[in-house]
């Protein structure tokens, strides 16, 4: 029962989906008005041709209504549409130009009217000056399904516009002061109704409503899987034969004795403990040296340094090139003799030229900001009143720190106790240094 209803259900549905949709109405058949604006009509002409346009639009209230005008020029001043719009344009219609293009407006309302229509044409039937000619025009007309309702306004060449309208399947309505808008709308609703019947005998014949298809049959429920008694036996039997397999498997496997010597190899060396120091119990350098000791005993050998007393540095300047300005470089190198070298401090303050101090061989300098306790005292508050000393140690020259504020730094790094090597700046607060050796020689 329940089979049968959804049947028809599906039968009803597919009869909708497969009947043909509904025609659309036909599309009602524009006209388009040709006004003839030049200057070979009278202002009178015009007057009597606008009253008559606007006589008639008030009479075919649903025909979609345009405007084109033409003297110099011809040009689509309200398209077809709204019957309103060519009312409100036609106030400002004026005469204009020296010339006619009547077969150019006709080309132009024959485009606009692309898919067929009525063109109203009021004019004396002269054209100056048109690009195009009157085969043209009438030819054009006739491919579009465009019908030409002609209207003569003054000293008119009605035989043209007879021809013009024979030739378009149009009508001639006569001469503007003989006729009304009663006339022309009767011509007009006559073309317009010539024209929708030629576009319903030319359209295609609606296709054949595509016949409904059949329901599928429904097929009958499948009887339900099973295996007969026999098959389940021998499952059974397999199985079985199978779980005495694993278990004779799992009975002879036995684990393996851990052998002794297997846990050694994972045993860990043992890490002998470092040596301490003697003296601070600090473990030892692979050298055998604690450098904390080391650098203690250093930096009380650097502090028992005699110490220059303030203002006994000598400021030197010293030209690396003199000794080698009269002979070629290659020759100078063999002939110079090294006679002394000297270790020299440069000072870079910030604005101010770099000044080179000459350091003794054996004593230290110390500087800071106090001036009686400093060989270099400087005037920068980043300064301790001590700050560091330089002091030479078996040749080598070395950098203290006095227990600064600030620091000391050398590569960007602070430092309490480091070697200077020549070359190397240091900074300290915002004045900068830099140890150099200088040699003096004979050529």
């Amino acid at each position: 029962m329940l089979l049968s209803r959804l049947s028809l259900v599906l039968l009803a549905l597919s009869v909708l989906a497969f009947s043909p949709p509904a025609r659309a109405a036909d599309e009602p058949v524009p006209l388009l008005v040709a006004l003839d604006s030049s200057r070979s009509l009278r202002a009178a002409e015009l007057t009597r041709a606008r009253d008559l346009v606007a006589g008639l639009v008030r009479q075919l209230p649903g025909t979609p209504i345009g405007l084109l005008t033409f003297d110099d020029e011809a040009r689509i001043v309200v398209p077809p549409g709204d019957p309103a719009r060519v009312v409100d344009a036609l106030e400002a219609v004026e005469l204009a130009g020296r010339y006619t293009v009547l077969h150019d407006a006709l080309v132009l309302g024959a485009r606009t009217l692309a898919n067929g229509g009525v063109l109203l044409l009021l004019t004396d039937a002269l054209d100056e000056n048109s690009a195009t000619t009157f085969e043209d025009a009438a030819r054009l007309a006739t491919e579009h399904g465009v019908r030409v309702l002609a209207v003569a306004v003054g000293r008119a060449d009605e035989r043209t516009l007879r021809r013009l309208a024979l030739l378009t399947s149009g009508a001639y309505a006569g001469r503007l002061e003989a006729i009304g808008p009663e006339q022309v709308g009767v011509e007009a609703e006559g073309l317009t109704t010539a024209i929708a019947g030629a576009r319903r005998a030319a359209a295609p014949p609606p296709p054949p409503p595509a016949p409904a298809p059949e329901p599928a049959p429904v097929p009958p429920p499948a009887p339900a899987a099973g295996l007969p008694p026999l098959a389940w036996l021998g499952l059974a039997l397999l199985l079985a034969a199978l779980a005495a397999g694993v278990g004779y498997l799992l009975a002879r496997r036995r684990p393996e004795p851990i052998r002794e010597e297997t846990l050694t190899d994972f045993r860990p060396e043992p890490v002998a403990a470092p040596t301490p120091c003697p003296r601070c119990d600090r473990p030892l350098a692979a050298n055998g040296v604690c450098s904390f000791c080391h650098d203690t005993e250093l930096a009380a050998q650097l502090r028992a340094r005699a110490v220059v007393p303030p203002g006994q540095l000598l400021e030197i300047s010293l030209d690396d090139t003199a000794s080698f300005s009269r002979i070629p470089f290659s020759e100078a190198i063999e002939k110079t003799f090294v006679l002394a070298e000297e270790t020299v401090l440069v000072v870079r303050e910030p604005g101010r030229d770099p000044r080179t101090l000459r350091l003794p061989p054996e004593r230290a300098i110390s500087v800071g900001r106090d001036r009686q306790q400093n060989t270099l005292a400087f005037a920068d508050p980043t300064l301790s009143s001590q700050h560091f000393r330089v002091a030479p140690q078996d040749g080598i020259w070395y950098l203290l720190d006095q227990n600064s504020t600030n620091g000391l730094f050398v590569g960007g790094e602070r430092v309490h106790l480091a070697r200077l090597r020549p070359g190397e700046p240091f900074r300290a607060g915002q004045l900068e240094f830099e140890l150099q050796v200088h040699q003096q020689s004979l050529n």
